[in-house]
């Protein structure tokens, strides 16, 4: 929201938003922040509202602008996330330190966004960034002193996929698809 380059992120949690956390909820996710994402809508909105900082309004006024296959796209795109996140030892998904794809994707995915009406996705073929030894060096670490278990399953892999332990069933789960909602971003 502030900052003079606009775009839009998914929220994969149930999530508390703020005043500084305007989202939409879509019918579809994956057609909205391909459209949100695209040059053309980035350009609307920056020409809406030349200022620093988008308002829910800007949003609002902005055009729709099909993305073709963008449930194809947004599912790619997802899956490398997911991957990260599992690699990433501040992500709550964490499992161990592994190769991402993840900035290749992010990439790949902005060339599909704003490829030429008509054109088939560009191929998906990911490059994978290594994990550094200082990520090894910490996961070690925190497997020695019990913070992470060393079958490298998830912690709590007993709980919902996205649930908080401690918490009961259900509750700060991951959102079924029709619940997730896009957050517009600045940077």
């Amino acid at each position: 929201m502030v900052g003079s380059n606009f775009s839009a992120r998914v929220h994969r949690f149930r999530s508390v938003i703020g005043d500084m956390g305007s989202s939409v909820f879509p019918p579809s996710v994956a057609r909205a922040i391909c459209a949100m994402n695209g040059v053309d809508a980035r350009n609307v909105v920056a020409s809406l509202n030349p200022g620093v900082r988008f308002q829910v309004g800007d949003v609002n006024r902005l055009p729709v602008f099909e993305v073709a296959d963008a449930e194809n796209l947004f599912e790619i795109v997802e899956r490398a996330f997911a991957g990260r996140e599992a690699a990433r030892e501040a992500s709550v998904e964490f499992r161990r330190p592994s190769p991402s794809a993840w900035t290749y994707a992010q990439a790949w995915a902005q060339l599909a966004v704003d490829r030429p009406e008509g054109a088939p996705l560009p191929p998906y073929e990911p490059v994978y960034e290594a994990a550094s030894p200082a990520d090894f060096v910490s996961y070690a670490v925190g497997v020695a002193l019990g913070r992470f278990p060393l079958d490298a399953s998830p912690v709590g892999a007993s709980a919902a996929p996205g649930a908080v332990l401690g918490s009961p069933p259900g509750a700060l789960t991951s959102p079924s698809p029709g619940e997730r909602g896009v957050k517009q971003s600045s940077t």
